[in-house]
């Protein structure tokens, strides 16, 4: 049962934009017993619309990199922040800790077929992305942005038999600005792999966030 601000928190999202049936696993045990009764697949959110429906959204405003989460695999509210939900390139690893400290992120365009990312902190530019209609694709007034993948691996279980899983993960991120000005956002990872080098596994996250507009004032680093 969710807390009753963390419910107000989910009713915020469009519904329609949201697939309950998606199937969040964290734990390795948990993993296991998903594939042994059938693993899910990943859902891509604007696939079934239609091409008259099709509608890039303005996404042009400054917002705060610190935001709040909900995770569907738990039943509460998480902080977040802004930059792991955009396609950052191989070349920001370099900015390291500069990056993660950026309190700000700017979004220009998105509804004409290009769109600007710029990361920034105290009002200096930090690092920025751009965008054209052929790197993102656009549902209703929504638009899809792929993220960035990354390997993942573990080790659970008794030391005695110890259990080892390894994979690959990649995600998207679906963007649309709420009514109250704020960016939402909704991350889908899709992890794929093998537990013990023989076993396949599939298992899916889904995270929805929401990041506040900067003029309402942002929380400190």
């Amino acid at each position: 049962m969710l807390a009753e601000g963390d419910a107000r928190f989910v009713r915020g999202f469009d519904t329609a934009m949201l697939h309950p049936g998606t199937q969040v696993q964290h734990a390795l045990t948990a993993t296991l017993v998903a594939v042994l009764l059938g693993a899910c697949t990943a859902h891509d959110p604007i696939a079934d619309v239609a091409p008259a429906d099709m509608r890039c959204p303005e996404l042009s405003g400054s917002y705060c990199a610190a935001g709040r989460m909900y995770d569907r695999s738990q039943t509460q509210l998480l902080s977040a922040r802004l930059q792991w939900f955009l396609p950052l390139q191989e070349d920001y690893t370099a900015l390291g800790q500069e990056i993660r400290n950026a309190d700000r992120v700017d979004f220009t365009g998105g509804h004409d077929g290009r769109l600007n990312i710029t990361l920034l902190a105290d009002g200096e530019k930090l690092y920025s992305i751009e965008l054209d209609a052929s790197q993102f694709r656009c549902g209703t007034d929504t638009l899809l942005l792929e993220n960035t993948g990354e390997m993942w691996g573990g080790i659970a279980g008794a030391p005695v038999l110890p259990i080892i899983a390894a994979g690959w993960s990649d995600a998207h991120s679906l963007f649309w600005k709420g009514s109250d000005g704020s960016l939402r956002v909704r991350k889908l990872q899709r992890n794929s792999g093998a537990v013990m080098l023989a076993i396949p596994v599939n298992f899916n996250e889904e995270f929805w966030a929401r990041f506040k507009p900067a003029e309402d004032g942002c929380e400190q680093r």
